[in-house]
């Protein structure tokens, strides 16, 4: 069937599949509530993209005139409750961020806004997969700004960034967007990226490129072997100390993976008056930074009373390099990226030999950019400092960043020590300038030590008599069950939840470690071991012993048939139900939440709710525990490392025994000593 003849075929009672599929892509709400709405704001954005589209092929002009037809049956056939905009989304921007932002009236009289919200669109039917999450983010920080002029949105159609976004975080998102569309429904060849589109999209590539194999750390086609690493290194050591393109160009490889003529379009950030680099080069300072945020979906804010940190990766020049680009800078005042300083001097290919050689698998420039952080962890750097070192994310879970703060002191030490085994030169001397790299909601030492205090002291002071009321009684129980709670929650890395379901039915005198599944992810493994160690098993035994007393002061006052009595009698008996409980007036046993005891006491500091994960990804670092030791207890999954198994014993006996030790460490630091309840047991 030819173009006209498919186009004529298209009928009004041909919307249906259309429809369902755009309310799928953009995850509409249940019962479509503002639905002429957000049609026809996305007809007015997708014809926008059309209208500026180079040759729209057939799929263009066929989605275009589908996309038409869809919108007219709406408008016909529209119900009061879909013509209700305002009220109808009231409540649903949080789930449905993409539905209710083409509801704004904003969105479709923007141009900015009505192009992006376009290619979103048309991007999402092409790949048959939602909008995603950064999608609306974007949109909504651009609805939120002053449009531009028709001028500008030429020039960000011909990649060239205008004065009024050059700060702009969607900025290279839309650039992206733009040349997939041409990809998609039109003839042309797409516009090439953008130098810092380039730097973007050699981050990207370090994280969804890597095979399962790499993930756990085998050895690939791509990768030089250990000699030739070690000449590649011998050669870049040469190069630093006669000051040639090809030795900054190495080193950089190495430390960023990016292809060499990436690292070469490497902004000098001495120049740079906008924030929105994605990697570059401080020279007068005698750093080198990457921007990884990018990679993190929805990072935590920062929060008061938290370590100083950005996704800002922050690392130190060799000291001979910072001297020679410094004097080359001198001379060459006007130059904003890396081959500007050297312009006597080509960039080599990527196919291109590091040094003369005639081996049969060429030790390519290609090739480096793959090995360092693999040649690394077989010699035996752990895998986070291997990613800080080589910015490699296949060594890691992307989670991490969500969990893991690594200090400017840290980062220091793992540059100091791939330079010493590469024989380059030693760093700049450290400076703590600068902020720690990851996560922004890690708690401080004094923070954590703030919370528990306060939750001791408020079990202390209800702390109740012999002949205690049974509303003290009750109130001391709700303290010290809240207590045991935050601590157990931080010692086995446990996530936000509505209801804590760690069973009663553990053994504490012999179980070393539980089975724990507290997130459904497509890929998860279901069950995984998380270590007790003896600082949890003996809080647990004194939960016990608590209930047990509590039982039977409860029965001398003639209420052990009410439901807290009997979950008191179950936990002391060791059944199947949830070891914590918290009772009210009625004598209702209710489990207890994650917002029992998270919530400050006091100002100063505020905990995120995962507040565990991110004090165990980082205290069990500091008490010497490897990362991959570190990623089991977080129950982080990277395919291709199923370290734990049901047909060996040994490797999981072996991390039980390790873990836990190094977790009796942090409890003693954090908490000091358990706190009983009303047994001294």
């Amino acid at each position: 069937m030819s173009s006209a003849q498919e186009l004529e075929s298209i009928t009004y009672s041909d919307h249906t599949e259309t429809l369902e599929l755009f309310t799928r892509l953009l995850d509409a709400p249940r019962g479509l509530p503002a639905l002429m709405t957000v049609a026809e704001s996305a007809l007015k954005a997708v014809t926008y993209v059309f209208s500026r589209l180079p040759s729209p092929n057939q799929s263009a002009t066929i989605f275009q005139k589908k996309f038409s037809v869809m919108v007219d049956e709406i408008r016909s056939g529209q119900t009061d409750r879909q013509k209700d905009a305002p009220n109808a989304l009231k409540g649903l921007k949080h789930k449905h961020p993409f539905w209710c932002l083409l509801a704004d009236p904003r969105a479709s009289k923007g141009r900015l806004a009505n192009l992006y919200a376009g290619l979103q669109i048309l991007l999402a039917f092409s790949r048959a997969k939602s909008v995603p999450q950064s999608g609306a983010r974007h949109l909504s920080t651009i609805i939120a700004e002053e449009d531009v002029p028709h001028s500008s949105i030429d020039m960000l159609l011909r990649g060239i960034t205008p004065d009024e976004t050059v700060d702009a975080p969607w900025l290279h998102s839309l650039h992206k967007s733009w040349r997939d569309v041409i990809r998609a429904y039109s003839i042309d060849e797409p516009p090439p990226p953008s130098p810092r589109g380039r730097v973007v999209g050699a981050i990207m590539n370090n994280v969804f490129l890597a095979s399962t194999a790499q993930r756990a750390g085998a050895t690939k086609h791509r990768n030089l072997s250990d000699h030739q690493v070690r000449n590649a290194f011998a050669v870049i050591a040469s190069g630093l100390d006669t000051d040639t393109f090809d030795g900054a160009l190495g080193m950089m490889v190495a430390i960023t993976g990016f292809p060499v003529d990436v690292v070469a379009e490497l902004e000098i950030l001495d120049r740079v008056v906008d924030g929105a680099w994605p990697a570059g080069i401080a020279i007068e300072e005698g750093l080198i930074k990457v921007n990884f945020e990018t990679m993190i979906n929805e990072p935590s804010r920062a929060l008061p009373g938290s370590l100083p940190s950005s996704f800002f990766l922050v690392r130190p020049l060799p000291s001979n390099l910072h001297h020679h680009l410094q004097l080359r800078l001198s001379h060459h005042p006007t130059a904003r990226h890396l081959h500007e300083l050297y312009p006597d001097s080509r960039v080599p290919r990527p196919e291109q030999s590091l040094y003369p050689c005639k081996e049969e698998i060429t030790p390519s420039w290609a090739r480096l950019r793959y090995s360092v952080g693999l040649f690394l962890r077989q010699t035996g750097l752990d895998c986070l400092s291997t990613f800080i070192v080589s910015c490699d994310l296949s060594h890691i879970p992307r989670s991490k960043l969500h969990y893991a703060h690594v200090s400017s002191s840290e980062i220091w030490q793992s540059m100091r020590h791939l330079y010493a085994m590469a024989g380059w030169c030693k760093s700049a001397e450290y400076s703590n300038t600068t902020m720690g790299f990851g996560c922004r909601a890690v708690p401080t030492l004094e923070s954590l030590q703030q919370h528990d205090r306060h939750l001791v002291e408020a079990a202390d002071e209800s702390r109740p008599g012999n002949h205690s009321s049974l509303t003290r009684l009750l109130a001391f129980h709700n303290n010290f069950i809240t207590l045991s709670a935050w601590r157990l929650s931080v010692l086995l890395a446990l996530r936000e939840a509505i209801v804590i379901d760690l069973p009663a039915s553990i053994d504490e005198t012999s179980d070393t470690w539980i089975g724990w599944h507290d997130k459904v992810t497509p890929n998860d493994q279901g069950l995984q071991p998380v270590p007790l160690c003896d600082f949890v098993r003996h809080t647990i035994g004194c939960i016990r012993s608590h209930s047990r007393h509590m039982h039977s002061r409860l029965t001398r006052m003639k209420a052990r048939t009410s439901d807290f009595a009997r979950w008191c009698d179950g936990v002391a008996k060791a059944e199947d139900l949830r070891l914590l409980c918290v009772a009210t007036d009625t004598l209702k046993a209710v489990p207890v939440s994650t917002h029992n005891f998270i919530l400050p006491r006091s100002t100063g500091y505020e905990l995120a709710p995962d507040c565990g994960r991110k004090v165990m990804e980082n205290h069990l670092r500091h008490a010497g525990l490897p990362s991959t030791y570190i990623d089991a207890v977080l129950r982080h999954t990277i395919h291709g490392q199923h370290r734990l198994n049901a047909f060996s014993n040994v490797c999981l006996d072996q991390m039980v025994g390790q873990t836990a030790g190094a977790m009796n460490v942090v409890a003693n630091n954090l908490f000091g000593q358990v706190i009983s309840g009303l047994s001294k047991e």
